[in-house]
């Protein structure tokens, strides 16, 4: 993906009692070969704290925004209301209700034109989609925020989203995943002090039940490669494409993995070595049949508010037309 840069305005205190508005604008997609345009991503949100119950917010969010990525070009607004509830140190539920109106631009064929010129073939989507969210989180990693690395425990999410898609064609579906990592400090087998060397695993598994391939969303369908499923591999690039295109179709189901080994170098700097895998479906297969394979190395740069990653990776099964390499820049861990 392209570089990003905005703005954040918050007031925590809106009433009196701890109530957080947020507004958010934000240009996205800035360079980067994985994008074709310049987006935008703005919203406003406002919590309501320890609603009805201690250790209970209520959040209302209404968001716009506009991306022109490698599988389709977006444009929607949001308006949604989530109630969360932390059940124990570990343990978080959510459930709301989300109400989005989107445009959608995808190329799905390339033909000759009367000149003989060969000339994308775009089919526009226009959906109001009804969904209503229902998330588990799991996390023992006992970290003060997402951004901070961690060296210990377990961290997971269930995810279940009953989805109205009204456009064309109308459906009705499921979108389920599930997402696990752990990490574990090796100063437990080794002579070393406690966080200089971890290892991380990760997997995730999802799958869109109710709607076939092409019937579901562009939006809602699933796809890998880049930082957060396939690294070696550019942005939502591994699985099927549309004839004589580059151009990702997406799939109704998706496992990937990913295995890294993280070893700090002094006081600020570190190193990483990683080899992810997985596949982009039509259906959820416990023994994937066309595994994508990525691997490469990286540097952390561990500064207070997170590291800052730098990484560099290669598609192991490289095939014609995919990049050599792919870089990829972040702040934080890559999972």
């Amino acid at each position: 993906m392209g570089g990003s840069g905005g703005v954040t305005w918050t007031d925590r205190n809106v009433f009196g009692n701890a109530e957080q508005l947020s507004v958010t604008a934000n240009l996205t997609n800035l360079g980067g070969s994985d994008t074709t345009g310049t987006g935008y991503d703005t919203g406003v949100k406002y919590v309501i704290p320890d609603f009805l119950h201690r250790d209970q917010s209520l959040q209302f969010a209404v968001s716009a925004i506009k991306q022109q990525l490698q599988a389709y070009d977006q444009t929607a607004q949001t308006a949604s209301v989530t109630l969360s509830r932390k059940l124990s140190s570990v343990w978080t539920v959510s459930a709301g209700l989300s109400a989005t109106d989107e445009t959608i631009l995808q190329v799905v064929n390339a033909l000759p034109n009367a000149s003989g010129v060969i000339v994308p073939v775009s089919a526009k989507f226009d959906y109001t989609l009804l969904a209503v969210p229902f998330k588990v989180i799991y996390d023992s990693t006992n970290l003060p925020t997402a951004l901070e690395d961690p060296r210990h425990g377990f961290r997971g999410s269930l995810t279940l989203t009953p989805t109205l898609a009204i456009g064309h064609p109308n459906a009705t579906f499921l979108i389920s995943t599930l997402s696990i990592a752990t990490y574990f400090d090796l100063n437990n087998l080794l002579p070393i002090a406690p966080g200089r060397s971890v290892l991380a695993a990760r997997a995730l598994a999802g799958v869109a039940e109710g709607a076939g391939e092409l019937s579901l969303p562009p939006d809602q369908r699933f796809y890998a490669g880049g930082t957060s499923t396939i690294r070696g591999y550019g942005y939502q690039l591994v699985g099927p494409m549309f004839p004589n295109t580059d151009n990702p179709t997406g799939g109704t189901a998706i496992t990937t993995g990913g295995l890294e080994f993280r070893q700090r170098l002094y006081t600020n700097w570190g190193f990483v070595a990683f080899v992810d895998a997985g596949q982009v479906s039509a259906s959820l297969k416990p023994l994937p049949d066309d595994i994508r394979v990525g691997a490469g190395a990286g540097v952390r740069y561990y500064t207070p508010i997170g590291p800052i990653r730098f990484d560099l990776a290669v598609p192991v099964d490289r095939r014609a037309g995919e990049d050599s390499f792919e870089v990829y820049i972040g702040l934080g861990q890559a999972f």
